[in-house]
């Protein structure tokens, strides 16, 4: 197939004998493969008695988790952990238990029921457990300290004997959270983990330890033959080159469409592996070339893939959501910069600590500083910025969101801060 052996660059604009795509409709494929349109949408105060509310069901969430492939997890409860959020962006006001009950849960990650589990997929994640073949490659890295954080290389270089009688106590007691097997102090720094949580992590790396669920926040640690499927673990046998190439068709399916450095960033993986599995795919005809005019790389998509007419859809997208973990994909796409701004001092921001996309109607209309005030039982609105003159629609769609966030998060009220009048705003 000569023309599916095009160089990943494009030189002089569209490229002859691909199917090309305009960046809008890119953008509803890719909207549409990462979940958003089909937003069960609880109504609002004002209308709640002609629309009565209904909670999106595990199984609707677990399709969207299906289909995102990867859900990041991380510590960061501005507003909530970030691990809700993305399924509240797509489904709409769920019921978070549900999510603690079927991911979190210890009585229901036992081998019989797991239908998820924890790992290294795009940083921390949960993973649809069929997922669990496809990265045991990088288990295998793991224990030649490859691929992993120096301090959890260093810990079993340093001190073997001491990780094994961690893996010991786990085996005689687990499973058990990190505090319960704690002998070290932490050091000073935020990263800076103990010596029993580095010899942890280093087993959860290698996979001979696993998640048994969450407590609280804390990894609840256990032998990963006690929790994972057996007949999971039996189909370990994927060579690294199959189970990368079955990771880069998850990424298209995920994504929908995107360029070679798209598809290899959502599961973390290396430029020139990815770049065999690609071709790999599109030989065998499992994915396509295709040009989105605008973009400077030839993109992927999957033979057969729908363009949506519309993709319709508002609501706040998180910093840790997939539709915007890659920065130059998200500019390419809606022409949105953006920046999550955490780490950066205080003084040196451009907008806020915690700022949230708004999408609205297939577009990334502006950014929202937020703040779950629980002591003060309000959700806090610290800055608005419009990416282009915002109207009446865009307004209360935004003031509309805001509400429906709220009553999530079982919070009381919406406090503005002074300027925070959702008219069009200076950063």
């Amino acid at each position: 197939m000569p023309a599916q052996r095009k160089q990943s660059s494009k030189t002089n604009g569209c490229v002859s004998g691909l199917r090309t795509l305009s960046i809008e409709q890119a953008r509803r494929v890719v909207l549409h493969s990462l979940g958003f349109g089909n937003r069960q949408n609880v109504p609002t105060s004002s209308d709640a008695a002609s629309k009565p509310a209904k909670n999106p069901d595990w199984r609707l969430l677990k399709k969207h988790l299906h289909a995102m492939g990867t859900l990041q997890i991380d510590a960061i409860n501005t507003i909530i952990r970030s691990h809700y959020m993305p399924l509240y962006s797509r489904a709409g006001c769920y019921e978070r238990n549900s999510i603690d009950k079927h991911l979190f849960d210890p009585a229901h990650q036992t081998p019989a029921k797991r239908q998820f589990f924890e790992y290294w997929g795009h940083e921390c994640s949960l993973m649809p457990i069929h997922l669990y073949p496809e990265l045991h490659w990088r288990m295998q890295d793991a224990r030649q300290h490859k691929g992993m954080y120096k301090q959890c290389a260093a810990i079993v270089q340093q001190q073997p004997a001491f990780v094994r009688e961690i893996l010991t106590a786990v085996k005689n007691n687990g499973p058990l959270t990190s505090r319960e097997l704690e002998r070290h102090e932490r050091g000073p720094g935020m990263w800076e983990w103990s010596k029993t949580k580095q010899a942890l992590e280093y087993l959860f790396w290698t996979g001979e330890l696993t998640t048994r669920g969450r407590i609280g926040f804390q990894r609840l640690y256990d032998l990963t033959e006690r929790t994972i499927p057996a007949n999971i673990l039996n189909s370990c046998t994927l060579s690294r080159e199959d189970a990368q190439t079955e990771l880069l068709f998850r990424s298209v399916k995920a994504l929908g469409v995107g360029t070679a450095a798209d598809i290899r960033d959502y599961y973390r993986l290396g430029a020139k592996d990815s770049d065999k599995g690609l071709q790999r795919l599109v030989e065998e005809q499992r994915i396509e070339q295709i040009d989105v005019r605008g973009w400077t790389q030839i993109a992927y998509w999957i033979p057969g893939t729908r363009v949506p007419r519309q993709c319709g859809h508002t609501c706040l997208v998180t910093p840790f959501d997939p539709l915007v973990w890659q920065r130059q994909r998200l500019k390419r796409l809606f022409d949105f910069d953006y920046r999550i701004e955490i780490y950066v001092p205080a003084r040196q921001r451009q907008y806020g600590y915690y700022v949230l996309p708004f999408l609205h109607n297939e577009n990334i209309i502006g950014r929202v500083d937020l703040k779950a005030d629980r002591e003060n039982d309000c959700l806090q609105v610290l800055g608005v910025w419009w990416e282009s003159q915002n109207t009446e629609d865009t307004k209360n769609a935004l003031l509309s969101e805001l509400d429906r966030l709220r009553q999530w998060l079982k919070l009381a009220d919406i406090h503005m801060s002074k300027g925070c009048d959702l008219r069009p705003a200076v950063s």
